[in-house]
């Protein structure tokens, strides 16, 4: 569809959230057919959605750790050792959906470090450096850009130049493949050249 343009994107995520899990494994499983797609993943935390307004921010709260510690140690992932983003990314994910374990532990995300080769001062780091003063305002900063400048209002959404769009998929990607390719291909190509299509949701999901 785009020939050998590279195509180039933000999209937020939860780990908590199933649908950002199948939107990861598209874009980890079409970079790998056809490394196309520069990809910038931008955590977002779903409980700060639900904070009311006379209620302190996720960030702001003297336990903020359990809230934000899995979130956060994906950014500095991505900031002190890119080349296991997505290693570590996607064993998140599996971790929380396929094997059920609950992520707002700081021992539990220390584990999936080591799983993807993390040595002990390493694993440390991150976690340490996630919850640091520094790493929380960082991430307050972009939660709050996200929100008002486009008006982002969930996961996963991907941010395209001007536009953002949330979009649910209901089917994983398992491998990598031409198919994941096109899928992600017309997604990007909705967001960019259908701005007055604003919502296509089918009653009845198949099974």
């Amino acid at each position: 569809m785009f020939n050998n343009l590279v195509r180039k994107f933000i999209y937020t995520f939860d780990y908590r959230c199933p649908f950002a899990r199948n939107m990861t494994e598209l874009i980890y499983y079409a970079n790998k057919f056809d490394d196309k797609f520069k990809v910038d993943p931008i955590p977002l935390c779903l409980d700060q959605f639900h904070v009311e307004p006379d209620e302190m921010n996720i960030w702001d709260l003297e336990d903020r750790d359990k809230y934000l510690v899995a979130l956060l140690s994906f950014n500095v992932v991505k900031e002190y050792f890119p080349d296991e983003m997505w290693k570590f990314h996607m064993e998140m994910f599996l971790s929380r959906h396929d094997l059920g374990i609950n992520l707002r532990s700081e021992e539990q995300v220390l584990k999936v470090l080591k799983k993807v080769g993390f040595n002990d001062t390493d694993a440390l780091f991150v976690i340490e450096e996630a919850k640091s003063d520094k790493v929380v305002k960082s991430y307050a900063e972009s939660h709050i850009e996200l929100v008002e400048k486009y008006e982002v209002f969930g996961v996963p959404t991907i941010v395209l130049a001007d536009s953002a769009v949330f979009v649910r998929l209901m089917e994983r990607t398992i491998k990598p493949s031409q198919k994941a390719v096109e899928k992600l291909e017309y997604i990007i190509g909705m967001v960019e050249g259908h701005p007055d299509i604003n919502e296509i949701k089918h009653t009845i999901v198949p099974k």
